[in-house]
């Protein structure tokens, strides 16, 4: 063969190649399109069935709203489309739900986001809520949160379904950094271990809630009724607690530096012996609380 024909061949290859590249991505494209607006009946068929006069079908269809967070399932290997739609719609109904089965479904679905990173919360029913750090699958690479719970497919140093590593060994906490909790409702609820830097619980019914080993550096509890709540460990650091009502707080183990207490009421004697008499952490003072 000659040289001249050797080139003529390798251009048609080519061509056919680039011709073949060209109707895969065509295909691959839509098929990802036909997949999101599949996801998206999936959704408004969930969220019709939380109108659902059947109680059942209206505690389903919170379950399923989970999976709209998870790249895992059906409803999320198009890229979670659906994600802050999904939070948008819970924060809605928590709004407006009294305590009880559906509200706690509900308030739980919120820990399996990747994220409520200045999530709009205000005046939601979160009580009863366990949003802390619970154990999940991660992408080992990645921020998107693959959550192992009922997987029995997945083991440890092994892939996803989409072939990426898995380490389920991983614990992660829920991300409420910046989120607004105005006159939230957060009564038992537990935040444990998790991260709210500079999230705002203003007015906020947290009675007997659970903040211990949390990140609330900066957090606003201004007017918020905190009793019996829990902040063991926890990391305070800047956080505002102006008026609050803190009757049986306990804060042993919390790192308080530079936080204010100005106007709070019950201040717990552990931690009114680190104040000055603006009722500021004095400087160097309450890193950590000592138990008393």
């Amino acid at each position: 063969m000659t040289a001249t024909a050797l080139q003529a061949w390798v251009a048609v290859v080519g061509a056919l190649l680039a011709s073949a590249l060209g109707i895969l991505k065509y295909f691959n494209y839509r098929s990802r399109r036909d997949r999101v607006s599949l996801v998206g009946q999936a959704f408004n068929s969930t969220v019709e069935g939380l109108s659902s006069d059947a109680e059942t079908k209206k505690l389903a269809a919170a379950i399923l709203l989970r999976r709209f967070f998870d790249e895992e399932t059906e409803q999320g290997e198009a890229g979670t489309p659906y994600r802050s739609e999904a939070v948008a719609v819970i924060a809605a109904l928590l709004r407006n739900s009294q305590t009880g089965e559906l509200q706690k479904l509900l308030a739980d679905g919120l820990a399996f986001a990747s994220s409520l990173q200045g999530a709009d919360l205000q005046n939601c029913n979160l009580s009863g809520a366990y949003l802390g750090q619970r154990p999940r699958a991660t992408v080992a690479h990645g921020a998107a949160r693959l959550f192992s719970a009922g997987r029995k497919t997945r083991s440890a140093g092994g892939r996803s379904r989409r072939g990426r590593p898995v380490d389920p060994t991983v614990t992660t906490p829920i991300d409420l950094t910046k989120a607004d909790l105005f006159g939230a409702k957060l009564i038992g609820a537990s935040l444990r271990s998790g991260i709210a830097k500079s999230a705002v619980f203003y007015t906020a019914v947290a009675r007997g809630a659970v903040f211990e080993e949390a990140d609330l550096e900066g957090a606003d509890f201004r007017q918020a009724d905190l009793k019996e709540a829990r902040f063991a460990g926890a990391h305070l650091e800047g956080a505002d607690f102006r008026h609050a009502d803190l009757e049986g707080a306990r804060f042993a183990g919390a790192w308080i530096k530079e936080a204010t207490f100005a106007g709070a009421h019950n201040v717990p004697a552990d931690v009114a012996t680190l104040l000055d008499p603006s009722g500021q952490v004095r400087t160097d003072e309450g890193m950590p609380v000592p138990s008393i």
